[in-house]
């Protein structure tokens, strides 16, 4: 019998916390600062130095240790999935969901069409584990529930 591993990174905010906070008035000043994103603007390539692996990581509390990049990460939300197109990883995600196609960055076009889309609801625990993971990323607690992942 196989044993599945898959590493499920949630961000762990309690209920209380997890709602807007204001922004100092630095973080909007450095925004300013940024260069506009545009659908032609091309992103770094992403690289990892040898010998970086394995790397362990605090997750809810957690030691989880990889030996390797994941290859197949599935990811909820645009927040989420945005950044991973981001820095680079799109060829490491199997699959995003609840990714609107109205809140997506037009400058992630490609990157979109590359990846499996999964649907606008939060994932779920058997259209996730049908995309193979080996890592599955959301930012904060939403989208992982006791009936979901």
């Amino acid at each position: 019998m196989a044993t599945l591993a898959v590493a499920v990174l949630p961000g762990c905010a309690d209920d209380a916390s997890s709602g807007s906070s204001a922004q100092g008035s630095g973080t909007a000043a450095a925004q300013r600062d940024l260069p506009p994103v545009t659908a032609d603007y091309t992103w770094p390539e992403a690289s990892v130095p040898e010998g970086h692996y394995p790397v362990t990581v605090k997750s809810c509390g957690e030691d989880v240790t990889f030996d390797k990049a994941p290859e197949r990460a599935v990811v909820n939300d645009n927040n989420m999935v945005e950044m991973m197109f981001a820095l680079g990883l799109t060829d490491h995600m199997a699959a995003y969901s609840a990714a609107g196609p109205r809140l997506r960055i037009a400058a992630f076009k490609d990157d979109y069409e590359a990846v499996t889309d999964m649907g606008p609801e939060y994932f779920k625990l058997e259209p996730t584990m049908s995309q193979n993971p080996d890592f599955v990323f959301a930012g904060w607690n939403y989208g992982f529930s006791q009936d979901g992942i």
